[in-house]
């Protein structure tokens, strides 16, 4: 809330995201940023940055035009980021419009479920997204369950729950997954797949 512009966002993007920045939480929501430069926010959470945002703010309360609105597009550049990212925690979006586009994007980031190796480099570290504007977002019902998946502290938890609630739910697939897999290591993905919330296994 203090009008740093397009040119004063640029300058902390770059900042931020080529030095080694102790900034934990960056909020720059209600500033006068066009939604084009809101998307240049992505690039201080891609894996290649050099910040370890724990909660990023973005968005201005400006209703009266779209130039300034977190839009589909920032909410697409933001999930392509988060890919593989695995510090940021809470995401607060500010004067938004967001369709299942959008929507779908983050889904995918948070669970890339085309194979069992993207379901591990998708993200699992993000767990909380607040809208300011009326303290709420009509997030898509996917979106939710994967970012309270998230909440696990044990991240190999939370991949093994994506596997099996995303990849190997579909009957059809799970034939062809474990076809791949070597005998002498199909008892130990077995066993890994298996174990409950105290890392034991029956086998």
């Amino acid at each position: 809330y203090n009008n740093i512009s397009d040119l004063g966002a640029r300058m902390l993007i770059q900042l931020i995201s080529t030095n080694k920045s102790t900034v934990r939480v960056l909020n720059v929501g209600g500033n006068a940023i066009t939604t084009d430069v809101w998307r240049e926010f992505a690039n201080v959470l891609t894996p290649n940055s050099s910040s370890k945002l724990r909660k990023l703010c973005i968005g201005c309360r400006r209703n009266d035009t779209e130039e300034f609105i977190i839009n589909d597009d920032v909410i697409v550049d933001l999930a392509a980021a988060l890919c593989d990212q695995s510090t940021l925690e809470v995401l607060v979006l500010e004067d938004f419009d967001v369709s299942e586009i959008g929507w779908s994007a983050l889904s995918n980031a948070l669970c890339d479920a085309s194979e069992i190796e993207s379901v591990c480099n998708s993200n699992h570290s993000l767990h909380d997204i607040t809208g300011v504007v009326g303290g709420s977002i009509c997030i898509m019902p996917e979106v939710l369950e994967l970012l309270y998946m998230n909440t696990h502290m044990n991240k190999g938890e939370v991949i093994r729950r994506k596997i099996l609630s995303f990849v190997l739910n579909e009957k059809e697939t799970i034939g062809n997954v474990f076809s791949a897999i070597m005998e002498t290591v199909l008892p130990s993905a077995l066993a890994w797949i298996g174990r409950d919330h105290h890392g034991y296994s029956s086998m």
